[in-house]
């Protein structure tokens, strides 16, 4: 009986992690009272800490944590901070709406006040500031008064 070599494993393909593979997702539902915080990020302590700041901040809404965690991923600087966006963002407009894909920052939902989304979107520019980062869109509406 001839002896057969033992077949060799193929290598696994290699994983590649878009650097700009991050994604941060933050909806408000006012009718629910109901925040959804998803997407993937390298940090389980940047997580941890955007999830706590808005639990603290907005204690009568549920705050329902999606995030996944890849370690792969490029750490993303504005990541310490953005919960200094997106907290006042929460309290601030109703069914409010941050996203950050692809270097691009999404600020949405309804405000009363055009003075406030301005606001928004000019610490949304320092919070959001690194190489990563390509854009701010700020799609607020604001509600005219009766």
């Amino acid at each position: 009986m001839k002896q057969t070599e033992p077949a060799t494993p193929e290598a696994a393909p290699e994983v590649v992690i878009d650097p700009l593979g991050t994604v941060v997702d933050v909806i408000e539902n006012e009718v629910e009272k109901k925040i959804t915080v998803s997407g993937q990020i390298s940090s389980r302590i940047q997580t941890q800490n955007l999830i706590s700041k808005i639990q603290s901040e907005l204690p009568d809404f549920d705050v329902v944590d999606e995030m996944k965690i890849e370690p792969r991923l490029t750490s993303m600087l504005w990541a310490n901070r953005v919960p200094e966006l997106i907290v006042p963002l929460l309290v601030e407009i109703e069914n409010a709406h941050f996203r950050y894909e692809k270097g691009v920052t999404l600020l949405d939902g309804t405000s009363k006040d055009p003075n406030v989304a301005r606001a928004l979107s000019r610490l949304g520019v320092g919070v959001m500031e690194s190489l990563d980062s390509k854009s701010l869109k700020n799609q607020i509406k604001v509600q005219e008064a009766k």
